[in-house]
């Protein structure tokens, strides 16, 4: 090996030197990441993987690579992605990504809902049925909002102090807080009445689950 050979093996110039660190990427499948780290080259398909035969393969910049799983299964399936992993005994472990297409089921059973909170009735759907918001999640979420109000005004009418002040800062922080208290109130309780209305059905036709952009209309109803 000529000088400039080793050159050009040092700084892995063709790819040809598995101890150069350019020649590995970090990381792995996460069920490989437990702690450790593992040296692994990612490759995307590119239109360049392969299936030659059952225990062959094509990979990009790497040519015919052998393997011991019988792979003539996946010839006629989409490659996406290749990984070559080092692994830390020595040997080399080849990961494929495959891109399948799932033949989409036609629904039996289908069902609408719409949601617009009038009168503590958060959805209504296409049958006919009203699903409430209840009294006791309604009156916790009321609670809430006059305990913001109540911050709010309080921070309101404290002119005398600087927006960054240690006063106001606390104020925000307790507004923040109660706000996160009452959307999370109000999600889960969107949540768990969409299962309801989802139990028995194929396909739901429902909008956005949105606690803020629910109360949002609601009181752009409130106002017309």
């Amino acid at each position: 090996m000529t000088n400039q050979e080793k050159e050009n093996y040092r700084n892995n110039k063709h790819h040809n030197n598995p101890h150069h660190r350019s020649w590995y990427r970090k990381g792995s499948l996460n069920y490989l990441r437990n702690g450790a780290s593992h040296l692994t080259v990612l490759l995307p398909d590119n239109g360049q993987i392969a299936i030659l035969s059952a225990h062959h393969i094509k990979i990009q910049d790497y040519g015919d690579l052998q393997v011991v799983e019988n792979i003539i299964n996946l010839k006629h399936q989409k490659i996406v992605t290749s990984k070559i992993k080092h692994k830390r005994d020595g040997s080399y472990e080849l990961q494929l990504v495959l891109k399948t297409k799932l033949k989409r089921k036609q629904p039996s059973a289908v069902r609408g809902a719409d949601w617009n909170m009038t009168n503590e009735v958060i959805y209504r759907t296409s049958d006919g049925q009203k699903y409430p918001l209840g009294a006791l999640v309604s009156a916790k979420a009321d609670k809430y909002e006059r305990i913001i109000n109540w911050l709010k005004s309080r921070r309101d009418k404290a002119t005398w102090f600087s927006p960054k002040s240690t006063r106001i800062q606390r104020l925000n922080d307790k507004i923040r807080y109660y706000n996160i208290r009452r959307a999370n109130i109000l999600t889960n309780r969107y949540r768990h009445i969409a299962k309801e209305i989802f139990t028995g059905y194929d396909l739901l036709a429902v909008e956005k689950l949105d606690a803020k952009e629910m109360r949002r209309r609601s009181k752009e109803l409130s106002s017309k």
